[in-house]
This record gives C-alpha cells, sequence and structure tokens, in this order.
C-alpha cells in the first residue's frame, strides 16, 4: 500500500499521537508499504525529512493555545505539500483526531481523490481549555469541522474503548478499535545511578509523572496530594502551562523534582528508578502511553478512571484508581503503595502481563495493517463503504 497520513503534531515533537503515529507506521514501511506525512512545523524538523523511513512534509501554522490547536495556513507551502500528496499517488488516507486542522485537510484530500479514508480518534471527551468561552470553542470546532471528519471518513476507529463512545457521541456510531501500544522495556535499568542524579537515596520513595504538565493533568492536585506525604520524592518529566506554578512551589516542597520536558528513552530510565507511577488527569484521555509505558516496565501504577486507563487498570489487581481531583484519595493511594512493596510488586507484575499480552506495538501495527488493507481491497472492488453526508 501507499498510505498518506494527516496528523496534528509529530516527532520531534513529543505526546501520546506522535509516538502512536511513528510507532504503528515505522512498522508499516518495515512490511513494505510507502508512507507519506503530512504535519504541522511545531516541535523542530526540517521542512521534508524522513523519520523511519515515514516520508514527512511539515507546514507552517498559526500555535494557537500553546501549539495545542495547530492550524494549517494556506500559502505556497501548503499547496506544495497537497501537490507532493497528489505525486505520491496514495491507496489510502489516515487522519488523527479530529480537532486537528490537519485532519480537515486530510478529510478533503481524500474525497477530492476518491480515496478509502480511514480515521483514528485518540480523544475521549471535549478538550478542556481552562475557561468557559475557551471550552464552548472547544465543543463548537469537535461537532462542527471535527464531526465532518469523522462522519465523512469511510471508518473511524478508537484507541480505546471510552473513545469509541465519544465517536458515537460525535454522529459516527460503530466504530472499531486500534488501540495504543508501547515497546517492552529490555532487562536491567539504571535504578541507581537516575536516583543518583535525582539525588533520591536507596531507600528513599520515588514517585514518577511523566506527561502534559497542566491542570486538566491534575498537576495541582497532585502538588498538594504531595504536601500530605512528606517523606515521598515526586518526579515531574514533562512540560506545559502549569510548570510555571509548580517552580512556585517547589520551594516548600523539596522532595519535588521538575525535569522539563525529556526524550522518551529517559522516561523509561525514570521508570527504572521509580517505585510508583502517578497519573491524575481529570481530563477526558484516549489510553494514555504514559499509562502503558509505566505497566510494561512493571511499575506500580495510580490514576484516575479517565478515558481508557481503566483498560490497563482494570482491576484493583492491575492498580489503584482514585477520583479525579480528590487530593486526599490521591495521597492515600501513593501512601498505600510506599507503605507495601510486595502490593507494588504483585500490581505492576500483573499490568505488566496484560500490557505484555494485549498492547505491543508490533501487535497493534498489525492490527493496523489489516485495517487498511480491508479498506484498500474493498475501494478497489468497488464496494467500499459510502460516505454519510
Amino acid at each position: 500500500m501507499r498510505i498518506a497520513v494527516f496528523t496534528g503534531h509529530f516527532h520531534p515533537h513529543v505526546g501520546g499521537v506522535e509516538r502512536y503515529t511513528r510507532a504503528i507506521f515505522s512498522r508499516l514501511v518495515k512490511r513494505g508499504h510507502a508512507v507519506a506525512l503530512v504535519t504541522s512545523a511545531t516541535g523542530g524538523g526540517e521542512p521534508r525529512e524522513t523519520v523511519d523511513g515515514i516520508e514527512v512534509a511539515r507546514l507552517p501554522v498559526l500555535p494557537l493555545f500553546s501549539a495545542r490547536f495547530p492550524v494549517l495556513l494556506p500559502g505556497l507551502r501548503l499547496a506544495r505539500g497537497v501537490a507532493w500528496l497528489r505525486d505520491f499517488q496514495p491507496d489510502v488516507v489516515v487522519t488523527n483526531t479530529r480537532f486537528f486542522s490537519a485532519s480537515w485537510l486530510g478529510g478533503w484530500f481524500a474525497g477530492a481523490q476518491a480515496l478509502p479514508h480511514l480515521h483514528v480518534e485518540h480523544g475521549s471527551g471535549h478538550v478542556k481549555l481552562g475557561g468557559p468561552l475557551a471550552d464552548r470553542l472547544s465543543a463548537a470546532v469537535d461537532h462542527g469541522p471535527g464531526r465532518w471528519v469523522i462522519r465523512r471518513a469511510t471508518h473511524c476507529v478508537g484507541v480505546s474503548g471510552a473513545v469509541v463512545e465519544f465517536l458515537a457521541h460525535l454522529g459516527r456510531p460503530g466504530a472499531g478499535l486500534l488501540t495504543n501500544g508501547v515497546d517492552l522495556p529490555g532487562p536491567g535499568g539504571d535504578r541507581a545511578a537516575v536516583r543518583a542524579q535525582l539525588r533520591v537515596g536507596a531507600g528513599e520513595p520515588l514517585a514518577l509523572y511523566a506527561g502534559r504538565v497542566t491542570a486538566d493533568k491534575g498537576m495541582l492536585v497532585l502538588l498538594d496530594a504531595l504536601a500530605r506525604l512528606p517523606a515521598l520524592h515526586l518526579a515531574v518529566a514533562g512540560d506545559g502551562q502549569a510548570l510555571g506554578e509548580l517552580r512556585r512551589r517547589a520551594g516548600r516542597l523539596p522532595r519535588l523534582h521538575l525535569l522539563g520536558q525529556v526524550a522518551p528513552s529517559e522516561v523509561l530510565r525514570l521508570l527504572t528508578a521509580a517505585d510508583l507511577f502517578v497519573h491524575p488527569s481529570c481530563c477526558a484521555e484516549g489510553l494514555p502511553s504514559s499509562i502503558l509505558e509505566a505497566a510494561a516496565a512493571g511499575v506500580a501504577i495510580v490514576a484516575t478512571p479517565q478515558g481508557g486507563t481503566v483498560e490497563v487498570v482494570r482491576s484493583p489487581d492491575h492498580g489503584l484508581l482514585v477520583p479525579p481531583g480528590d487530593a486526599a484519595a490521591l495521597a492515600d493511594a501513593m501512601a498505600r503503595l510506599v507503605n507495601h512493596p510486595a502490593l507494588r510488586a504483585r500490581l505492576g507484575d500483573a499490568a505488566r502481563r496484560l500490557v505484555a499480552e494485549r498492547f505491543t506495538w508490533d501487535r497493534i501495527a498489525e492490527e493496523a495493517e489489516g485495517e487498511l488493507l480491508a479498506l484498500v481491497e474493498a475501494a478497489r472492488a468497488g464496494r467500499g463503504a459510502p460516505r454519510p453526508p
């Protein structure tokens, strides 16, 4: 197959959708398919380059809301990007996430070229931007151009069951499932070296958070919980709008380690040193990559039951769930894991076995290949599903 992919962000921009896209389509390249990808010029990278065999074109954007909504700018580079894709002669189009303008471009391109179109949705609810007006705008985008992309796609899939339900809310019932995934880490690790780097003693408990540092990810709630646990160290790997507030509070929380944005490989190193992983999200999640990475590393998880998180922390045997926004419950759950090493080990082992069985990238890429081949074969046979109006 020749596959055209439209996505809002891509490597070296860091995020769950970026990892998902790179992991799946780099594997499809290795399986003999050709992939051309159009994305926004956020986070660095050349206007044209090859990443893991994927041919990438980055287009200029207006980076609204700290680049969470990169809006493609009209102009010569956009026109050349569309022409480049036409010359690529794709067999199928893939779009990622309904609110990216790159996905709107992809929906238009698929229709203009009469190509089968797979839409992959990553969110299980409307994005919360921190204010009533902005939140209403976010929902309006979902029910406007976002709904247009979802309804005109030949087929839709969600990265978790919660996302599939959200697709039905946006007018696309019966979507399939193509989950997020993870690479299983190799044996060993740098536990002692990482702890020495953080100045955390061998016997001191260490929790890790990795992801966007924003209020809707529960970061301020996490700080309130940490203040109740004076013996616990917390390493925060990530960047975002709440990082300034965390820095202001760091003077009162000497065991808070703010690492800023780190590479995915560094997150894996941090997991080898952590006693528990905490994900206090208050927002609509798809299936968080960081949850899968923690589970794959065998680290006990404390999280909120947002979106696809419950598909990994599916029972008290796989991790501890607390209500979003409840600092006291979050502190109690973290204290429970700190005080019971055997429980930590049991939960980590169960989560790792689940991930190894159901959520490896090789398995997900094989499923993606099957979805795309079915769409291409149906289109070639003239029996592709008609797009809804």
